[in-house]
C-alpha cells in the first residue's frame, strides 16, 4: 500500500516537471517570432563625413556656393564717410571793399563762368581810389607838357638845364603816383581794361567770379551795407568731389598714398564710386579718436551732392603686395559639429563632404581660416546648417 502512493507521487511530480518544459519551450518560440532580428537597409546610414542630398532637397535648403580664397581681415578697412566740396576748386568772394550792394546779379544754385558778374557795390573807397588816379593822370599829363617845353626851351638856349633836369624829376614823381594809384584800383578788382577806360563820376565797384563753377553760397541781399572782409559767395566747382573717411587710430597706419577706396553712397546704393588715397591727414581727432583720410572723386552730371554720406572700404598696401594670408569664408560657411569647427565642401552633384578646421579673427560677416582648407575649393554658404542637420542624424540620401 505504502509502495503504491509512494509510485503515485513519483508520476505526478514527472507530469509537472513536463509541463512546465513544455511551457518553457513554447514561451522560447513566442519570443523568437515577437524579437525578429533588425536588418540593414543600405543607403540608410550616411558614409561617415559624407552628406548627400537630392535635387530637391539642395532646392528646399537653398543651398549656395563659393570659393574660398585668400585675404586678410586687417587688408580692408572700413570707415564711415561723407562727401564735401573740393577745398581746391572752392572760391570765397569777400566784398573786398566797404558800401552798400547797389546790384545782385549771382543767384544760389547757379552755374557762373569765369569774369561773371556776381553783384556792384557802392563804394567810397572806390570812389577816391578812382578820383586819385584820374587826377594823377592829369598831373601826369601836365608834367610831360612842362618836361617836354623845358627841354624845347634848352635846345634854344632860353633856359638852363636845371629847369631841365627839375621838369622831368616832376614827370617822374607824377608817373609814379599814376602808377599808385592804378596798383590800388586793380588790387580792388578792377580789370586793366576797366582801369584804363575809367572816367570821372560815380563808379560801381563789380564782384566778378574768380572761378567757373555753382554758387553754392549767398549773403548778398540788395541794400545791405557790408565790410571789405565780407563773403558774399562761395563759388565751388562741383565735377570732382572730396571723400573724406573717418578711419579708427588703431588701424590707420595700415593705409597709405595710393590705396584704393571703394565707396557706397547711401542715397545711391546703385552706384559704386572707387578711387584712391590722396591724403591721410597728420594728426588725431581728439572726439572721434579718427584720422580723416580724404580722396578726390570724379562727379560727372554732378550726381554726387556734398553732404551726402557712405561708407569706404580701403584695401591697404599690404593686401596688395602679395603676402601670405590665411583663407577667409564668409561666417555663414563656418557650423559646429561634433564639438568640431567645420565647413562643407561640394564635391560631385549633390554630395557634400565635412571639412574640419581652425579659424582665427573674424570681422563683419567674414572669417579667417588657418587650416583645414585650400584656396580655389568650393565651400556651402547658405544652407550650411541643413547639412549640419542632416549630418547629425547620419541621413544619407535623405532627398525627400
Amino acid at each position: 500500500m505504502h509502495n503504491t502512493l509512494a509510485g503515485r507521487y513519483q508520476a505526478l511530480v514527472f507530469a509537472i516537471v513536463g509541463v512546465i518544459a513544455t511551457m518553457g519551450c513554447r514561451s522560447s518560440v513566442d519570443g523568437d517570432q515577437k524579437t525578429p532580428a533588425v536588418e540593414t537597409t543600405p543607403g540608410a546610414k550616411a558614409e561617415e563625413g559624407l552628406v548627400r542630398l537630392s535635387d530637391a532637397a539642395r532646392a528646399r535648403a537653398g543651398i549656395q556656393l563659393d570659393t574660398a580664397r585668400p585675404g586678410s581681415l586687417a587688408a580692408v578697412v572700413l570707415a564711415s564717410a561723407e562727401l564735401q566740396v573740393n577745398g581746391e576748386r572752392l572760391a570765397n568772394v569777400s566784398a573786398r571793399v566797404p558800401g552798400r550792394i547797389a546790384q545782385v546779379g549771382g543767384s544760389l544754385g547757379q552755374r557762373v563762368a569765369v569774369d561773371a558778374s556776381l553783384a556792384s557795390i557802392d563804394s567810397p573807397d572806390v570812389g577816391a581810389a578812382t578820383a586819385a588816379y584820374i587826377s594823377a593822370n592829369a598831373v601826369v599829363d601836365a608834367a610831360q607838357r612842362t618836361a617836354a617845353r623845358e627841354r624845347d626851351l634848352f635846345a634854344k638856349h632860353i633856359s638852363a638845364e636845371r629847369e631841365v633836369i627839375a621838369a622831368e624829376a616832376d614827370l617822374t614823381r607824377a608817373s609814379a603816383d599814376v602808377q599808385a594809384a592804378e596798383t590800388r584800383l586793380r588790387r580792388l578788382g578792377l580789370t586793366p581794361a576797366q582801369v584804363k577806360n575809367i572816367s570821372p563820376g560815380p563808379m560801381l565797384f563789380t564782384l566778378r567770379a574768380p572761378i567757373a563753377g555753382t554758387i553754392i553760397d549767398r549773403h548778398a541781399t540788395l541794400g545791405a551795407s557790408v565790410g571789405s572782409e565780407d563773403v558774399l559767395f562761395s563759388i565751388a566747382d562741383l565735377s570732382t568731389l572730396w571723400l573724406v573717411a573717418k578711419v579708427p587710430e588703431t588701424v590707420v597706419s595700415k593705409i597709405h598714398l595710393g590705396d584704393p577706396l571703394n565707396i557706397s553712397v547711401d542715397a545711391l546704393p546703385d552706384q559704386p564710386v572707387s578711387g584712391r588715397v590722396s591724403y591721410v591727414a597728420a594728426v588725431v581727432s581728439p572726439d572721434t579718436r579718427s584720422v580723416d583720410v580724404r580722396v578726390d572723386v570724379p562727379n560727372p552730371g554732378e550726381r554726387l551732392k556734398p553732404g551726402m554720406f557712405a561708407r569706404a572700404s580701403v584695401q591697404t598696401s599690404a593686401a596688395r603686395a602679395g603676402e601670405t594670408h590665411p583663407i577667409l569664408v564668409p561666417r555663414v560657411a563656418v557650423q559646429e559639429l561634433h564639438g568640431k569647427t567645420v565647413v562643407f565642401t561640394a564635391g560631385t552633384e549633390g554630395e557634400y563632404r565635412v571639412r574640419e578646421v581652425t579659424i582665427g579673427q573674424s570681422a563683419g560677416d567674414m572669417v579667417e581660416v588657418l587650416s583645414g582648407l585650400t584656396s580655389g575649393e568650393r565651400i556651402v554658404t547658405a544652407g550650411s546648417f541643413t547639412l549640419k542637420s542632416q549630418a547629425v542624424r547620419g541621413e544619407g540620401g535623405g532627398g525627400e
